[in-house]
């Protein structure tokens, strides 16, 4: 359960770290394209809308980037209360062994041992 959680938390912030940097780096030049002829097509269109390929490069790493990362602070994301409200069964599940075993007067090592299974596993 804590390993699930833990895990998604740290790949979520490692993709956001590396978002961050590649907007950061951005550089128009030194993105890949399937053939020439496309990469002409689409430098002739930035230039037409941006002026030059470095206004564009600057755009994203500028306007673009804060907008994309405020997306992704505002809505992008799961609040907490959507990551705990699907484990709160499971927390209640090992709650009620729990409790079960303290009632049954069950040694305290076997108790936390029982509470760790659930909570860690």
């Amino acid at each position: 359960l804590i390993p699930a959680t833990a895990f998604a938390i740290w790949r979520n912030y490692q993709n956001s770290a590396q978002l961050r940097s590649q907007l950061a780096n951005f550089d128009v030049m030194n993105v890949d394209c399937s053939s020439d002829f496309d990469r002409e097509c689409i430098h002739d269109a930035i230039i037409t809308w941006y002026g030059s390929l470095e206004a564009f490069s600057e755009h994203v790493r500028g306007p673009f980037s804060q907008e994309v990362l405020n997306l992704i602070r505002v809505g992008g994301s799961l609040s907490s209360h959507y990551i705990v409200l699907p484990l709160c069964p499971l927390l209640a599940l090992s709650l009620d062994n729990v409790l079960a075993l303290c009632r049954a007067g069950a040694p305290a090592q076997a108790v936390i041992s029982v509470f760790f299974n659930h909570v860690v596993a």
